[in-house]
C-alpha cells in the first residue's frame, strides 16, 4: 500500500499542472488491465501538455498514457434513450441508501464523480430493475492505493457507468447542458453544470440542475 501512494506522490501536484497546462481538466493514475496507466482528460487538444506528461508522468517502465477530450468523451457516454422511470418507493429507499452512503463512496473513490438512481444497462437500449447508479472517470481503472468500486451497497445492485459531469467550458451558448461552465453577474466565482433533474410530482413540472454551493450562493442566480 505504502508503494502504491509514493506512485501517486510521484505524479505532479494537479493544481500546478492544471496552471501551467489549463487544457489538463483531470487526470487518474493507477492499474487496469495489470498494467500501470495515466488517463488525462482534456478540454481540447493540447501537443504540448501531453509531451511533459509523457516526458514526466512514466511511472514505471510500461507505463500506458490514454489521453481524452471532454466532448468526445461526454457524447460517447450519452445514453441514446431515456431509461424507464423508477416507481417512486423503491426511488425513494434507494435515495436513503445513497445518503447513508454517498460521503464514505465519494472519500475512498476518486475516479467517483456522480451517484443517482437508475436502472441497469443491459444494453445501449435495454435497461433493468432499479438501481444505484455510479458515475466515474473509468470503470476499468483502480487508482493507486485504492480498491474496485463496488458493485453492491446494502444489498441493492450498483451499476457503474462513465461519465464527466463537471468537465466542459460553453461560451456565449445559446442552452444550458451538463458541463455547461456558469457563474453570477458581478461575481468571479464559476463552476460547472452538474445533473439536469427533473421533478416527479404530477401537478407541476419543475426543471433545474445541481452545481457547487459557491456557484449558486446568493438570490439570484445569472446564466
Amino acid at each position: 500500500m505504502i508503494q502504491e501512494w509514493r506512485k501517486r506522490q510521484s505524479l505532479p501536484r494537479k493544481q500546478e499542472l492544471m496552471t501551467k497546462y489549463p487544457s489538463v481538466l483531470n487526470y487518474i493514475a493507477g492499474w487496469k488491465d495489470g498494467k500501470t496507466i495515466l488517463k488525462v482528460i482534456f478540454e481540447k487538444k493540447d501537443d504540448e501538455a501531453e509531451k511533459f506528461l509523457r516526458d514526466s508522468c512514466r511511472i514505471s517502465a510500461d507505463t500506458d498514457f490514454d489521453f481524452i477530450y471532454a466532448n468526445e468523451f461526454i457524447k460517447e457516454t450519452q445514453l441514446p434513450i431515456e431509461p424507464p422511470t423508477v416507481d417512486k418507493q423503491i426511488r425513494s429507499n434507494l435515495k436513503m441508501i445513497i445518503q447513508d452512503e454517498e460521503d464514505k463512496i465519494i472519500a475512498l473513490y476518486s475516479t467517483v464523480v456522480g451517484i443517482g438512481v437508475g436502472r441497469t444497462m443491459l444494453s445501449e437500449t435495454e435497461f433493468g430493475d432499479p438501481c444505484i447508479v455510479l458515475y466515474c472517470l473509468d470503470k476499468t481503472l483502480v487508482p493507486f492505493g485504492e480498491k474496485k468500486i463496488p458493485k453492491m451497497l446494502k444489498g441493492c445492485i450498483v451499476d457503474i457507468r462513465e461519465d464527466c459531469f463537471m468537465f466542459g467550458l460553453c461560451m456565449d451558448c445559446k442552452q444550458l447542458d451538463k458541463g455547461c461552465c456558469i457563474g453570477r453577474d458581478g461575481e468571479n466565482s464559476a463552476g460547472s453544470v452538474g445533473f439536469l433533474v427533473k421533478s416527479n410530482c404530477s401537478s407541476s413540472i419543475e426543471c433545474g440542475f445541481l452545481t457547487a454551493a459557491h456557484v449558486a450562493h446568493g438570490n439570484v442566480l445569472e446564466l
